[in-house]
Order: structure tokens, then sequence, then C-alpha cells
């Protein structure tokens, strides 16, 4: 499996690595403010494409894979880097990072889990919920699930950003988004909580209380999950890292690495 990865140096002295891990529909692409951001404040970062995302192979097969495939993805990145790297998941990354940490929280130094969907899974009742408050966006999103053309104006209105993007930045956009995979979406509504006492490495969760997908009540929820710590946010759309305001996310989660000491676990 040919899998994408794009890799942005450190500008500055080195403080490690950071390991991007897109959501549903995206690709590495959608990572451009942050790997410059943390580039430029000394991280090694990489974005990558799931399989059947992005630049990796695999679109024609989209629909043969599930979560934990796409665990066995970033697994394989990992394992390609000099040493663990922090991990960000954002959306459904954040589900498949999960999934990692369940399996061998040593593989990583740390986690952020940015917009996460829903620790415990994404159930009929949170679809429900988001459906009765965004009818209209919530049938547009399954245009992108099935990868069907969508447009400029269907991306900027988009539960993804509510209007918080340009049209031009919908524009370019809008072409590089993709099908997902229906076992994957299948796997997200599934009830997944990892064992949060086995957990030693620092988490973080990070998401806004204006996320259209997943607000305050659903940050929460999955924070309490992974007995992590939780920051919520105001304004900010579902896709914090390409909102108009993505800098304010950027920032406070480097600020939370500051704060890190970081010991390497044992395998879980």
């Amino acid at each position: 499996m040919k899998l994408e990865c794009l890799s942005k140096p450190a500008k500055t002295n080195k403080r490690g690595s950071i390991l991007f891990v897109h959501g549903i529909c995206h690709g590495a692409w959608c990572w451009q403010h942050y790997q410059d951001y943390f580039s430029e404040n000394g991280y090694d970062t990489y974005a990558m494409s799931l399989r059947g995302h992005g630049q990796s192979s695999g679109r024609a097969q989209i629909n043969e894979w599930g979560l934990d495939h796409y665990c066995d993805d970033v697994i394989n990145i990992i394992s390609s880097l000099e040493t663990p790297p922090i991990i960000v998941g954002h959306s459904m990354g954040g589900a498949i990072v999960e999934r990692l940490l369940g399996r061998d929280q040593s593989l990583v130094r740390a986690a952020v889990f940015l917009a996460p969907a829903r620790s415990g899974g994404c159930t009929k009742a949170w679809g429900l919920k988001v459906t009765a408050k965004n009818p209209l966006k919530a049938l547009e999103l399954q245009n992108f699930i099935k990868g069907k053309t969508v447009s400029a104006r269907q991306v900027q209105k988009s539960l993804f950003f509510d209007g918080r993007i340009s049209r031009t930045e919908a524009d370019a956009m809008k072409d590089l988004f993709c099908a997902e995979s229906d076992i994957a979406a299948k796997d997200l509504e599934k009830p997944y909580t990892v064992d949060a006492s086995k957990l030693t490495i620092p988490i973080y969760v990070i998401g806004s209380k204006d996320d259209l997908l997943f607000g305050t009540a659903d940050l929460t929820e999955t924070a309490q999950h992974l007995g992590a710590e939780l920051h919520v946010m105001s304004e900010l759309c579902h896709d914090m890292q390409l909102d108009i305001a993505w800098e304010k996310s950027a920032e406070n989660i480097l600020q939370k690495f500051q704060t890190w000491v970081f010991v390497m676990p044992r395998s879980a």
C-alpha cells in the first residue's frame, strides 16, 4: 500500500516530531497551515493520507477498509520515522488515534484529539441531533461521503466549515475531498473506548463549542472517556486547522506541548 506522507522539517532547534492524521473525506492536504506553523516552532511535521485518500493508493477499493485498516496505515508511517512522534488526530482521525493507543501507546510520545469523533461511537442519536440542527448541511455531507462532485458553495457552507473559509479557499479544495469507506463510517457508529486507566502518555482534547459536528457535550464526553484534559474554544469550525482563525488552535496546542514532560510509556 503506497501511502502519501508530506513532510516539513523543523526550522528552529528541533523539539521533536508531529504526525497529523486527517478526518473523513480529507487527506494530507488539510494540514498545510499546521505543518508550516509547527515547523517554524521547532517540530518536524508529517501529514499522511490514509489509504484511498489524498495521493495514497487504493481509491478504487475504498469500501474494503475500516478504521482498523486505517490504524495499520498510521502504524506503517510511524515505523518509518526516527523517533515516536506526537500524534494529532482530527475528527475521524481521533477515532483512529484512539485505536492506536489501545494497541500500543508506546508508538507515540503524546496524543492530541482535535475536534475528534465521539469516543464511544457516533450513535444514531448523535446523528439525529446533528441532522435536526442542520438538515440541509447534514444531507449535503452525504455528497462528500459518497464522493459526489461538490461545489465551492457547498464546501464553504458545509458542516466542516460553516462559512468560515473564503469562497476562493473553498474552490481550491472542492476537488480534494474524496469518498469515505462505508465500513469506516459504520465503524464510527460503534462504541469504542480505550481503557483510560492504562494510558500514561499526555493526552489533550481540543475543540470548539461552535463545531456543528462535535460540540461541547461531545468533546466533554470524549475527554472523560480518555481521562484527558479538555479545552473548548469558541467560534472555530469543525475543520479547526483550516478555519479563518486556525492560528488560535495551533497556538493553544503549542502552548500545551511546552507544559508536557515526556516519559515514554511501557507497551500497552
